[in-house]
This record gives C-alpha cells, sequence and structure tokens, in this order.
C-alpha cells in the first residue's frame, strides 16, 4: 500500500504486482529457505491484473511447469559444489523432524509402496559399470565425499544413456544431485547408500535407500508408518508441489524413497 507515488502510471503498478505475485507463486512451489513465509497479496493487486483474487487458482499446470523449468534451469547453471547440501531438498532430524511428523492436519501426499523400491534395488539387478548403456542399473557408494562425487558422475553417464526427454533427464539430474549430499549429514561412517535407476515402459524410476533415513533413527524414538510419511511429505514439498512426479513413494520405516514419472 505503500509502495506507489499517485504518479505511478498504471503500467509501472501492474508490473510490480505481476513480481509481488509471481515470487509468492514461486514461494509456494518452491520453498528456498527455513523461515519462507507467502505473504498476502491485495485485491488492488488482482483488481489491476484482471486476475481472480486466488494464488492457489493461479497454480495450474502451465504455472507449475513455467517455475519448474526456472528451478531446473537456475540448478543447471549452478556452481555448488557437487557435494554441498541443497535445500531444495532437506532432511529433518531431531525436533525438526518431530514436527514435521507429527503434523497429521496436512494432507497425506506420499504413498508407501515397498514392491517398487524392491523391485528396483533387487540384488540381482546389475551394478553400473561404466559406459552401460542397461535400461536398469543399481548404485551403491559410501556416505561421504568422494564416494558421492563418484557416484553422482556414474548416475548422470546413465541417465545421458537413457530414452528420455531433455526435461526428464533434467529433473532426475536434480533430484539425485540433491538427495545425494544431503544424506552426507544423516549417514553413518559404514553404511551403504543403494540407489536404483530405471526406464522401462516409457517411465523413469529412481530409488534411494539408506539407513540414516529411517524415521525411528531421526526422530529419536519408534515411529509409525504415518509420521514416516508425513516427515517424507514434508521433506518432499518442493518436489510434490512442483508436480514433477506422477508417484512418490517410501518404504513403511521411511528409510528408501521412489519417485516415477513419464520418460
Amino acid at each position: 500500500s505503500q509502495a506507489f507515488h499517485d504518479t505511478d502510471t498504471l503500467a509501472l503498478r501492474q508490473a510490480v504486482f505481476v513480481v509481488h505475485i509471481a515470487n509468492q507463486l514461486a514461494k509456494y512451489c518452491f520453498a528456498h529457505s527455513d523461515r519462507i513465509e507467502i505473504e498476502q497479496v491485495s485485491d488492488q493487486a488482482f483488481s489491476l491484473l484482471g486476475l481472480e483474487p486466488s494464488l492457489p487458482k493461479l497454480l495450474d499446470g502451465k504455472m507449475r511447469a513455467a517455475i519448474g523449468r526456472a528451478v531446473l534451469l537456475a540448478d543447471a547453471n549452478t556452481r555448488r559444489s557437487a557435494t554441498k547440501p541443497r535445500r531444495f531438498l532437506r532432511f529433518l532430524r531431531g525436533e525438526d523432524a518431530i514436527r514435521a511428523a507429527t503434523a497429521h492436519a496436512i494432507e497425506r501426499r506420499v504413498a508407501v509402496d515397498v514392491s517398487a523400491i524392491d523391485e528396483l534395488l533387487a540384488q540381482n539387478v546389475e551394478i553400473y559399470r561404466e559406459n552401460s548403456s542397461a535400461a536398469q542399473a543399481r548404485f551403491e557408494t559410501s556416505p561421504d565425499e568422494a564416494g558421492i562425487v563418484t557416484v553422482l558422475k556414474d548416475l548422470r553417464a546413465h541417465q545421458d544413456s537413457l530414452a528420455m526427454s531433455a526435461e526428464t533427464r533434467s529433473v532426475a539430474a536434480l533430484m539425485t544431485r540433491s538427495l545425494l549430499p544431503n544424506l552426507l549429514q544423516i549417514a553413518k561412517e559404514g553404511e551403504t547408500i543403494e540407489i536404483g535407476q530405471a526406464v522401462n515402459g516409457g517411465r523413469l524410476r529412481l530409488a534411494l535407500r539408506c539407513k540414516g533415513l529411517a524415521t525411528s533413527r531421526r526422530l529419536g524414538r519408534d515411529s509409525t508408518v504415518e509420521e514416516s510419511q508425513h516427515l517424507a511429505g514434508a521433506e518432499l514439498a518442493n518436489v510434490l508441489n512442483l508436480g514433477w512426479f506422477e508417484r512418490v513413494a517410501i518404504s513403511a520405516e521411511g528409510s528408501a524413497v521412489f519417485f516415477e514419472r513419464a520418460a
């Protein structure tokens, strides 16, 4: 309400309100900090732009796709080191994890699907070898910086060999680059991080398993399946809000996560 002078033109006011509304929509789909707040948009802003006064109604598929492309563009051009944690996905522990896991009022958006995870991470699936073009591969690494750098390189090489669109390849790369470095903070020395990646029937499937993800470990007490779902929903909110995957699931105890979308 204090942004303008009486002499400011309508075009200037509209331009400022476009940026203001776009900022709120972007924050809804990509919470880029720990304490992000979606600001109130005035009725005047919607009115001057000829829009219905509702942010949720503006978040249609076209808008989410535009925000998603911006996220992918920013990630592709980042100078962030491969092992530096990324806020796009952030695994919670202690009090933060307990608050997220016990927020039962939130919508449950993550399913439980052990069979899909086990299929990608089965021991009879071959470990990736350099220059392999197999449609399905399994990857293993230790939770240290050297191991993460190596497996990220292998994952990207495998992604480049798979039959999928440029957008799906970018999404897969962002997911693996986000998931793996963040595990450095919660996995213990001597544990193994497992990743499964495949394109079958025109579908990209990704799975990751690590003991450090187990809900009970991160809560510091026994946990329920429902708490695992709520915790995963909070941690994967950016992915879920963008609608990048048609199916997101976890194992019952929360130690594995699964993603699926059209290739």
